[in-house]
């Protein structure tokens, strides 16, 4: 009935499709982010938590930058390690005034300056001290001592290595969104048509650590002054 009422039909689909995609790409975000979590267990090195009462800085993403640095790690693309950082943490960092902090170093120069009148984009919030940072509010907030942290991973090369199960029933595709509108005249298992499409997909998708015990990422857990 949905399909046969819809005003944007035969669109309807399509933007479940939509809806459904975006539930995936929540589930991978999720599998990556439980196992970035599982490194700190591997490597003591890999978790940087700052002291109560204390948000981030551009000090603390300098000390990330130079621990991957001292370890070897190579940068993730462009000579840059990559970054996932929250809104909300992307705030305590332009909000440092400090001598050095990245604001003061923004407003040396008219074309730095311009990126502290507007909004940082998701895709590419800011780059600093060798490390390109994305915003989304995916990056989770954990309790420590009855406060509020949130996690800031940054990840060098091979930090996580995805694994492949094989192909999928077209071919080399990992993945394979399928829709279906219902004939017209109803089906051996659906004769009235009481259902009129449907929408899914075929994934094969997971991650896991690379070998040894020198992880290639790093955790920085702060507070942020808008919890």
């Amino acid at each position: 009935m949905a399909l046969d009422v819809a005003i944007d039909d035969p669109g309807l689909l399509q933007n479940l499709a939509n809806e459904l995609n975006y539930r995936l790409a929540l589930t991978l975000n999720t599998l990556t982010q439980l196992t970035s979590d599982t490194a700190a267990a591997v490597d003591s090195s890999v978790n940087i938590q700052l002291a109560n009462g204390s948000y981030l800085t551009a000090n603390n993403i300098r000390s990330a930058a130079q621990s991957l640095a001292t370890a070897n790690v190579r940068p993730l693309v462009n000579d840059e390690f990559g970054a996932i950082i929250h809104p909300l943490c992307v705030k305590d960092v332009f909000n440092d005034t400090s001598v050095n902090g990245l604001t003061d170093i923004l407003k040396r120069t008219p074309s730095m300056a311009e990126q502290l009148f507007k909004m940082p984009a998701n895709n590419d919030t800011f780059s600093f001290a060798g490390i390109k940072f994305k915003q989304t509010t995916t990056a989770p907030s954990v309790t420590i001592g009855g406060n509020t942290y949130y996690n800031t991973y940054v990840y060098g090369e091979d930090a996580l290595f995805s694994i492949f199960l094989g192909k999928a029933p077209d071919g080399d595709k990992n993945y394979k969104l399928f829709l279906q509108n219902a004939p017209e005249n109803g089906s051996v298992s659906d004769p009235a048509r009481q259902i009129g499409g449907w929408v899914s997909y075929n994934v094969r998708f997971t991650n896991t650590l690379p070998p040894g015990s020198t992880m290639r990422l790093r955790r920085i857990q702060s507070e942020t002054s808008s919890s």
